[in-house]
């Protein structure tokens, strides 16, 4: 939170002070505050210019398009059919440098994905903001384990199977950073900070914002259980 007015607000012919102000969560550049002289008193008006992004409610309601890959066992089936017709010893010629040979079967493989599992656009008519968090440089990763996982899967290979290890480490890590910066985010720039860490909290663990739900039955004292709210209150 921050002031946005920087010049007096009242002035006198002894004195000017900075008595009226504008607070605002928005960042700087993101608003343009200042002050009208409106001839009425000594205090003058504070206006502020917000660049807020509205949508009206017809906007909001609009189908939106998500890219996906399917992930089905047929597909699966395919992507491997496609890998084993290839002649490796043929496609990766010995003697090529080392990248080049890298290069060349990161593309072979890429295509054979993208056959297998090619990108769908699905109609969606509320993008959730279950997954605010993911970024499009981890949507990339996403796409990138995704290949990876399916690689590994049906490799038997020591070697792949330690990189993919190794890539899912980073990738987790990655995952869950992204995730803390962005509930930080929110708990910031909250107006009710408390209220919001609640709520953050209840998210991570499931539970929900509306919190508990009403309370039926109850053991008292280890004598049973009682159902009757009236019991609970004689008890």
């Amino acid at each position: 939170m921050q002031a946005t007015i920087l010049k007096p607000t009242r002035q006198t012919g002894s004195s000017a002070t900075t008595i009226d102000n504008i607070i605002t969560s928005l960042k700087t550049g993101r608003y343009e505050a200042f002050n009208v002289d409106p001839g009425l008193s000594d205090h003058s008006c504070q206006v502020i210019k917000a660049k807020i992004s509205c949508r009206t409610i017809k906007e909001r309601n609009q189908p939106r398009h998500l890219l996906k890959r399917a992930h089905t066992d047929e597909n699966i089936k395919q992507f491997k059919e496609q890998l084993d017709s290839i002649d490796w010893e043929t496609v990766l010629e010995p003697g090529l440098p080392i990248d080049e040979l890298y290069n060349k079967f990161v593309e072979i493989v890429k295509n054979c994905y993208n056959i297998a599992c090619p990108l769908k656009k699905h109609k969606v008519r509320n993008v959730s903001k279950k997954y605010e968090w993911l970024t499009s440089g981890l949507r990339k990763s996403q796409e990138t384990y995704a290949l990876l996982a399916l690689i590994n899967k049906s490799s038997s290979h020591a070697k792949t199977k330690e990189y993919f290890k190794k890539y899912k480490a980073v990738y987790k890590k990655v995952l869950r950073k992204s995730k803390e910066m962005c509930n930080s985010d929110k708990i910031k720039n909250a107006l009710n900070k408390g209220k919001e860490v609640w709520s953050v909290i209840k998210k991570v663990e499931g539970a929900s914002v509306e919190g508990v739900k009403s309370l039926n039955r109850i053991d008292v004292d280890g004598q049973g259980i009682v159902t009757d709210k009236k019991s609970w209150l004689r008890k």
